[in-house]
This record gives structure tokens, C-alpha cells and sequence, in this order.
């Protein structure tokens, strides 16, 4: 029987909470980081791309606030 694996984009301003981030879902054995984002611009572009089942992000990434992508894709 196939297993449904859920995809996961991490998108955070800071490198080492997107390691930490993208370590604890790839350890768990239904899910897997499909693509990682610092910049508000690369998560808008990698969303759209990859269309993740979910999508994790940092309320404020640099001088833009994350909350607006949810708006844009």
C-alpha cells in the first residue's frame, strides 16, 4: 500500500531555523521539505512552483512580512 507523503516548503529569514525546521519534517516518516525559501521573493517563486501540501513561514522575513504571500499565491 502507497503511503501519501505531505510536502513541506520552510520559508524563514534565518539559515539555521530553516536547517532545524526542515531536519525535524524530513525525520518524520510521512513528510519530506520539498523546497526552503529565505527571502519573501524565493518563497513566492518557489510556492508557485512546487505547490507544497504546506507551507511554513516566518511572520516577519527581513523587511516584508510573510503573512502577505498567503495573499499572493
Amino acid at each position: 500500500m502507497a503511503r501519501n507523503v505531505v510536502e513541506v516548503m520552510v520559508a524563514d529569514s534565518q539559515p539555521i531555523l530553516r536547517l532545524g525546521l526542515a531536519t525535524a519534517v524530513n525525520q518524520a516518516g510521512d513528510m519530506r521539505v520539498v523546497a526552503e525559501a529565505g527571502t519573501l521573493e524565493d518563497a513566492k517563486r518557489l510556492a508557485e512552483r512546487f505547490r507544497p501540501d504546506v507551507l511554513t513561514m516566518d511572520v516577519r522575513m527581513g523587511q516584508w512580512c510573510g503573512g502577505s504571500l498567503c495573499h499572493d499565491i
